[in-house]
């Protein structure tokens, strides 16, 4: 009586349900731990480094700092750089930014009180 309990359409289709998942899972787990490991290990993380050959065709890869200091550094002045580059002091010579001349300062009295 058990057997036949197990060839419902309803029990296959979960049982093919779950194998499908289960494949699913298992291919994502792989990619997780053998792709995108090895890419943020080379990127994010400083490990491998790429393999420079200087027979290659092209330009081949030269490095311009020797540690990640250096360049972070670096890449904190050319950021500085361009900030100042990009900053601009407005002049309202012809009046399109609608402001004031002199500034309107709120009138405050104060009066002693007795």
């Amino acid at each position: 009586m058990g057997f036949k309990k197990l060839l419902k359409p309803r029990v296959i289709a979960w049982a093919a349900t779950t194998v499908v998942l289960v494949g699913v899972l298992i291919a994502a787990n792989y990619v997780c731990n053998n792709v995108i490991s090895s890419l943020l290990d080379a990127t994010v993380f400083g490990g491998k480094r790429p393999i420079i050959d200087k027979d290659a065709e092209g330009i081949p890869f030269e490095q311009d700092f020797a540690t990640k200091a250096e360049a972070f550094e670096n890449g904190n002045k050319v950021t500085e750089e361009i900030c100042e580059e990009g900053m601009v002091l407005l002049k309202n010579e012809i009046m399109l930014f609608l402001l004031r001349k002199t500034p309107k300062l709120p009138s405050l009295v104060v009066t002693p009180s007795n």
